[in-house]
């Protein structure tokens, strides 16, 4: 394994040494996929729930194939099946005469195959010349999954997306067929978790009770602290505990967050670091992000951007239609108030959550939250 220059990972996966905790989450996890239940992995965006996957496929790979999808470039089910054989292809490409297999297999599937020209990475793509043939080269996939010496793990990554196809019985047709293959086990996941919940716990949805939920939240402030400063330590930076904590406050404990500003932080010139030093980097990230920021203002209403102004500046907000909220930011009307309020959940830009029954709203991107308090 090569060590990377920074310890601070902002994507991808290398292994559990740079892999903060989740420990429990990894166990409960493993757990149920070695016992025949699926998972399905929800949360807030940039929490790492696709790091978590992969630590958990680095913990099982040896005994399982595993194959990670991502769904979120796919517009219909044909590309979703096209996505899904190429990950395949790359889940078993270090195996040589499994490879060889599953090429010479999905000959009958009419492929159509080129080659990277960097990499020499085949690239493959599956006759979608009508809806027919599609959902049969699907179903042929799965049970070449099942003829594999090894049992299978599938993660889908933005599961979400399939409510998007053109395609409107895509939720209740996978059940059918995941459910006649008990033999593969599922994780899905996805970043809008509003929707992802909706799947699996609506009482008239396919996927009801298909599948164990699990909720992701932030990693202990603690144990994320002693992470960090032993990555800083090891390299022979000193950083005081005030500020690593300081940094988890500013970021709310947001683990895309953490990485991003440690890893700037780590990258500095200087064997020690400091309060400036640390607020330096912040107001790089923000001036950065800038122009962005500024493009979603002429994007939005006036009110859209009104609200988001308001619980930047509040941080986290409970009670928004209460009198103090709305006098205090000079909302004079509820009703727009909430029509906003739900086109900004709809888009993502503002993260619903709720604490014993009270709805509470913040800004899904820490970045711009901080940018709109300013």
């Amino acid at each position: 394994m090569k060590r990377p220059n920074n310890p601070f990972l902002t994507k991808g996966y290398i292994s559990p040494l740079y892999f903060c905790d989740r420990q429990k989450e990894t166990i409960a996890i493993m757990e149920a996929l070695t016992n025949g239940r699926n998972i399905t992995l929800y949360g807030r965006r940039k929490l790492g729930k696709t790091a978590l996957i992969k630590n958990v496929f680095y913990s099982m790979e040896k005994s399982y194939i595993c194959i990670w999808i991502d769904l979120m470039p796919a517009q219909n089910f044909a590309e979703m099946v096209n996505i899904m054989t190429n990950n395949i292809y790359l889940a078993i490409e270090n195996n040589k005469s499994l490879s060889k297999k599953f090429l010479e297999y999905i000959k009958v599937l009419r492929p159509v195959i080129s080659y990277d020209d960097l990499t020499g990475t085949p690239q493959i793509t599956l006759d979608t010349s009508n809806s027919k043939l599609v959902r049969r080269n699907f179903e042929e996939l799965l049970r070449l999954l099942k003829l594999f010496k090894k049992p299978v793990i599938i993660a889908m990554d933005e599961f979400q997306q399939i409510l998007k196809f053109p395609e409107k019985d895509t939720e209740g047709y996978l059940r059918t067929i995941i459910q006649e293959m008990p033999e593969l086990n599922f994780i899905f996941s996805g970043s809008d978790q509003h929707l992802l919940h909706q799947m699996f716990t609506g009482y008239n949805k396919p996927f009801y009770q298909m599948s164990q939920m699990m909720k992701l939240g932030e990693i202990n402030s603690d144990i994320y602290s002693e992470f960090i400063l032993n990555h800083f330590s090891k390299a022979g930076k000193k950083i005081e505990v005030e500020d690593i904590e300081y940094i988890l406050e500013w970021t709310n404990g947001i683990t895309y967050y953490v990485q991003v500003i440690c890893n700037r932080v780590f990258a500095q010139k200087t064997k020690k670091i400091n309060r400036l030093l640390i607020n330096t980097v912040l107001n790089n990230i923000l001036s950065e992000f800038e122009d962005s920021y500024y493009t979603y203002r002429e994007m939005l209403t006036a009110i859209q951007w009104k609200v988001l102004k308001a619980i930047a500046l509040e941080g986290k907000v409970s009670k928004i239609y209460s009198k103090y909220f709305m006098s205090r930011h000079d909302f004079y009307n509820a009703s727009s108030l909430r029509k906003a309020l739900e086109s900004l959940i709809k888009d993502q830009l503002i993260y619903k959550s709720t604490n014993q029954g009270i709805a509470q709203y913040e800004i899904q991107d820490v970045f711009f939250s901080k940018w709109l308090a300013r």
